[in-house]
């Protein structure tokens, strides 16, 4: 699609749609399986269908990190969250795209009901975003934050 090969229109916009739904799908996996565990997730809307195997995927990934030594290193978590941060921008850059004032030229050959579903399933990639991935990473920086604190009262304290 981004290659600029040939037309873009209703196929290639139901594939990215097919392909945002699969990422849909994750995150809802994601908020099913952690969101109440790790206090993230709210009012983040979870459809009722399963997690696919995208979202056991991932949470097989997720449960590596979390009982192996990865989180052992404050620097190998920092690049894990640069690492998901950057990947993150593809979306950024599409929701910019599709959402703009003067629709960019790759959303505007997509007929009207793609760009709609479309721009639908951007959004609810951008709340996944901002109701549970910046909400447990600002949580998580607040609790190691607190730890750092208190690691200097003590030294202070000497």
């Amino acid at each position: 699609m981004a290659l600029g090969i040939g037309s873009i229109g209703r196929k290639e916009g139901e594939q990215w749609a097919a392909k945002l739904e699969e990422f849909s799908s994750v995150c809802d996996g994601v908020v099913g399986q952690f969101g109440k565990k790790l206090g993230v997730g709210e009012g983040f809307v979870t459809k009722k269908s399963g997690v696919t195997s995208w979202g056991r995927q991932i949470t097989r990934q997720f449960d590596k990190i979390t009982n192996g030594k990865n989180l052992d290193s404050p620097a190998l978590y920092v690049q894990g969250l640069s690492r998901l941060f950057q990947a993150a921008q593809i979306l950024d850059e599409h929701t910019k795209a599709a959402s703009q004032q003067s629709i960019a030229p790759l959303y505007a050959a997509f007929p009207a009901d793609i760009r709609a579903a479309l721009d639908n399933k951007l959004r609810h990639a951008s709340e996944f975003f901002a109701k549970v991935v910046l909400t447990f990473v600002i949580r998580d920086m607040a609790l190691l934050l607190d730890k750092y604190v208190k690691k200097c009262e003590k030294w202070l304290a000497e």
